[in-house]
């Protein structure tokens, strides 16, 4: 029998509320699923998807150079500065502030945390010499400190000249872009402000463990840092390469023998596909399925082809097909749209990576 009064009512409303959520329990199929809580310590040596592919790539390429030539030793580096040299110059006194690679690590440090940009014109004057700046002029009894010296290009350095950051600020007008730029940015230089280092942060992560998956191979791995790479490369006065930079690394490139005009193949990683469902407009709304197929008269996009015929002949590169007999074919400097699949024969299947 049920009660009709108010308080019936409720009674019977919170009772059937109350066997829906046990029914609700009974039907979860939750006997697999993982904890939510009290389960969420990460493992030793974790690092965040954006950094670990990094190290997978790395890894991916160590194997496949192994599999086609005889490596017999691998190379690191491992440290981009030497923050002992940097900071605490009583480790074993002035002997080792004054080494043969004094200089070369805080001017490594300092263009890292600058990434190779002038501090005040963010490269807008065109000067390509990066020289350490004084924030206070040591004239005018600046400390060396990390914290009072900064990159600025020859240009902006000679118009500072002995003033401090602030009031060379003060002297800037207004009239240019490249005045507006180096006005804002001496203000902020003068405050204190420096660029982050959360990038740097994550290629030392990267170093730390690619250095593990290095020795876990059985090859001796040879690792240096960013100052002794560049001293190296000085002393053998070769140009400023990431290619060459990675010959000079540690004791094994003091003694390197390279063309610097050769030009490098350059890898790039694309990954095969996306898993986007749908894709979307400006505004974020669907516009579209995904395609359910992949290739289109035997093609893929990623595919290394030749033209062997049509207006592109000759030519090679990486193709980027459509669902209609119209691809385009990429090359390092070109793109060249309009291209019919019968003209191009493949010369290597995609593999998840664009070599340029």
């Amino acid at each position: 029998m049920q009660s009709t009064d108010e308080g019936g009512t409720a009674s019977l409303v919170f009772r059937a509320s109350a066997r829906a959520l046990r029914r609700n329990r009974r039907a979860r199929k939750t006997r697999y699923r993982q904890a939510r809580f009290l389960n969420r310590r990460r493992d030793r040596g974790w690092l965040p998807p954006s950094v670990r592919h990094r190290v997978q790539t790395t890894e991916t390429w160590i194997a496949r150079l192994r599999r086609w030539s005889p490596v017999t030793a691998l190379s690191l580096e491992r440290a981009r500065f030497d923050t002992q040299l940097l900071e605490n110059p009583d480790i074993e006194g002035v002997q080792y502030q004054q080494g043969t690679l004094a200089g070369y690590e805080l001017r490594e440090y300092l263009l890292l945390r600058h990434r190779h940009t002038c501090a005040y014109c963010n490269g807008l004057s065109g000067d390509p010499i990066l020289e350490r700046e004084h924030v206070h002029p040591q004239s005018r009894g600046g400390s060396n400190r990390i914290a009072n010296q900064v990159i600025a290009c020859r240009t902006c350095n000679q118009a500072k000249g002995s003033r401090t950051a602030g009031e060379w600020a003060e002297t800037l007008g207004r009239r240019t872009t490249l005045d507006r730029t180096r006005k804002a940015n001496a203000e902020a230089v003068q405050a204190g402000q420096r660029p982050s280092l959360k990038d740097a942060a994550a290629i030392n992560a990267t170093r730390n463990a690619l250095a593990e998956r290095m020795q876990a191979t059985g090859l001796p791995v040879e690792t240096g840092t960013g100052g002794q790479t560049k001293y190296n490369r000085t002393q053998l006065g070769y140009p400023k390469g990431h290619w060459i930079d990675a010959a000079c690394l540690g004791a094994s490139g003091e003694v390197v023998r390279l063309n610097p005009e050769q030009r490098p193949l350059t890898i790039k990683a694309t990954g095969h596909g996306k898993r986007q469902h749908a894709r979307l407009n400006r505004f974020g709304f669907p516009r579209g399925h995904k395609p359910q197929a992949r290739s289109y008269r035997g093609f893929r996009t990623g595919d290394q082809v030749k033209a062997v015929a049509g207006k592109a002949k000759g030519c090679a590169g990486r193709v980027s097909i459509r669902f209609r007999p119209c691809f385009v074919l990429q090359q390092a400097t070109n793109r060249i749209d309009g291209i019919h699949p019968r003209d191009l024969i493949v010369q290597q299947r995609s593999d998840g990576y664009a070599y340029v």
